[in-house]
C-alpha cells in the first residue's frame, strides 16, 4: 500500500511538477521581486541601488504626484469609452449571428478575424490610416462631408483618444461578441416559444427573457475586458506613445516610461503593485456583487 502510494504521489509530482515549476518561475517569483523591488530606490543604470531601502516613499511619490492621476484619468476615458461601444456593439452582433441564416457560419468566422491579428500590427496599421497629412480615415470623412479638412489625430486630445479607442474597439469587440453568443445560446429556446405564445413582442422577449438571463455573461464580457484594457500598452506605444502630451498616456504606458525612459525601476515596481491591487479589488467586487461565485 505505501508502495502504491509513493508512485501516485510521484506519477503527481511528475505531472504537475513541469507547470508548476514554470508558474513559480514566471509569475510568483516575478511578483516578489517586483515586491521587493517597490520598496527601494532601485535605478536601472546603478544595479546596486536595489538595495537601498526606500521604504513607503514610492508609493506616496505616487499617490501625492500629479502624473499618476493624469495617466489614471486618460485610463479611465479610454477604458469606460472602449468597454461601452464593444459591449453595444457585441451585443448587437451577437444577436445577429445567434440567428438562422444562410451564411452564418461565414460570417463568424469574418467577425472574429481581427482577434488574430496581434496588437501591435493593428497599431501599425491603425497609425498609417490615421497619419497626419493625408490619412485614408480623414480622406473618408472628407469625401462623406463629415469634415472639412484633413483632421490632426495626433495633435488633438479627444481625436488621440478616439483613435486608440478605435483601434481596441476594432480588435477586441469579436471577444465580447463570443461570450455574448455563448450566452445566449446558453437561454433555452423554450422560454422564447412560452414568452411568444404568451403574445410578448420582439422588444419584450429581450427586456424580460434574454437581458435578465444574459447578465452573467455581460458581467464577464465586461470583468475581462476591463482588467486587460487597464493593461493596455501595444497599441498606445505604436500608435501615440502616450501624446499629445499625456493626452493617451494610459497606467501601464506611464509604468514603461517611469522603468526603462527614466529607469526608476522602483518606483515602477510600486506603481505595478498600486495596478494590481485595483483590479484585484475591482475584480473581486465585482465577482461578490454580481452573484458569480455563488
Amino acid at each position: 500500500m505505501k508502495k502504491l502510494k509513493w508512485r501516485k504521489l510521484l506519477v503527481i509530482l511528475a505531472l504537475l511538477g513541469p507547470a508548476m515549476a514554470m508558474f513559480i518561475g514566471l509569475t510568483v517569483y516575478p511578483f516578489i521581486k517586483n515586491l521587493i523591488w517597490s520598496t527601494t530606490f532601485f535605478v536601472l543604470y546603478k544595479p546596486t541601488s536595489q538595495y537601498v531601502s526606500a521604504g513607503l516613499e514610492n508609493y506616496k511619490d505616487i499617490l501625492f504626484g500629479i502624473e499618476f492621476w493624469n495617466s489614471v484619468e486618460s485610463s479611465l476615458v479610454i477604458v469606460f469609452g472602449a468597454l461601452a461601444i464593444e459591449c453595444f456593439i457585441g451585443l448587437g452582433v451577437a444577436l445577429v449571428l445567434n440567428e438562422r441564416f444562410r451564411g452564418r457560419g461565414i460570417l463568424r468566422t469574418l467577425f472574429i478575424i481581427p482577434m488574430g491579428v496581434m496588437p501591435i500590427v493593428a497599431g501599425v496599421v491603425w497609425k498609417l490610416m490615421l497619419f497626419p497629412g493625408g490619412s485614408l480615415i480623414s480622406d473618408i470623412l472628407v469625401k462623406m462631408r463629415l469634415a472639412s479638412g484633413q483632421l490632426d489625430f495626433w495633435g488633438d486630445v479627444r481625436l488621440a483618444r478616439l483613435s486608440v479607442m478605435a483601434a481596441d474597439i476594432w480588435g477586441w469587440t469579436p471577444f465580447v461578441g463570443l461570450i455574448l453568443l455563448a450566452g445566449l445560446q446558453a437561454i433555452p429556446s423554450e422560454l422564447y416559444d412560452a414568452a411568444q405564445v404568451d403574445g410578448a413582442s420582439q422588444l419584450q422577449r429581450f427586456t424580460h427573457v434574454t437581458a435578465p438571463l444574459l447578465k452573467y455573461a455581460i458581467i464577464v464580457a465586461l470583468m475581462f475586458r476591463g482588467m486587460d484594457l487597464l493593461r493596455l500598452f501595444d497599441t498606445v506605444y505604436m500608435m501615440t506613445q502616450g501624446g499629445p502630451g499625456y493626452a493617451t498616456e494610459v497606467i501601464s504606458f506611464f509604468i514603461y516610461r517611469k522603468g526603462f525612459s527614466e529607469f526608476g525601476v522602483g518606483y515602477a515596481a510600486a506603481t505595478s503593485v498600486i495596478v494590481f491591487v485595483v483590479i484585484f479589488v475591482i475584480a473581486q467586487i465585482t465577482v461578490r456583487k454580481s452573484g458569480i461565485a455563488a
